[in-house]
């Protein structure tokens, strides 16, 4: 019998390697690396930074893509940059992808979303509310944001999954799927919780499972 039973995963690592404020997404990363090692939950993962190395781990049978935090936003990136190169490749993959806080604002980005500046969610825990297919609220958890950019605009071609409720400004949109392709995005950080530990254990990671088992949001409910 395997050792493993889970997926093939590449984890698409988009932070920087200088710098202190990168402190938070190279620790976001290495907890998301530490809940995928565990024993039973993927049978390989691949961690990238450029399309050659995406490329051998889609011959080596890859079938769940994951594109992780940076402390830059889109906006601060050129086309050229490789996590630009590695999302639009991703994207066109054909392998379901979940992209987390920066990975997310890619494919906003690439769907012609736009960004706008919220505060206070800088390294906070927030109440996020899952929608339906119709719209309907089917229940609510916390995660952790780590973010000044929230979606402005949605794309055309991505349908809302999860909102946040900002007071007299309404919801915000903070999940969201592509209506027909297997593309969706999270602006938190699943990998992490509400303590300022960030014990890996608990609240937040359900949603990565959901996502590793069945390579969608869809069904997903807190």
């Amino acid at each position: 019998m395997p050792r493993h039973l889970g997926p093939h995963v590449i984890v698409v690592d988009n932070t920087e390697k200088h710098g202190p404020e990168e402190e938070d997404n190279a620790r976001f990363l290495s907890l998301l690396l530490e809940f995928l090692s565990k024993k039973g939950r993927t049978h390989e993962v691949y961690v990238v930074r450029s399309v050659k190395d995406f490329q051998k781990a889609e011959k080596e049978g890859a079938s769940r893509v994951i594109m992780g935090g940076s402390s830059r936003h889109v906006h601060q990136i050129e086309t050229d940059d490789y996590r630009a190169r590695i999302a639009k490749y991703a994207m066109s993959s054909g392998i379901p992808v979940l992209g987390i806080c920066f990975g997310a604002q890619m494919i906003n980005e690439e769907f012609g979303g736009a960004l706008r500046e919220f505060k206070g969610f800088l390294c906070t825990p927030r109440q996020v509310t899952w929608l339906g297919e119709d719209g309907s609220r089917l229940g609510t958890n916390k995660f952790w944001f780590c973010l000044n950019y929230l979606p402005l605009r949605l794309g055309s071609a991505l349908i809302p999954k999860a909102v946040i409720t900002r007071g007299n400004d309404g919801d915000t949109v903070v999940a969201f799927s592509h209506k027909s392709l297997n593309l969706h995005g999270v602006l938190f950080h699943p990998e992490a919780t509400e303590s300022s530990e960030l014990d890996v254990d608990v609240a937040g990671c359900d949603l990565i499972q959901h996502f590793l088992r069945h390579g969608t949001l869809a069904g997903y409910v807190p």
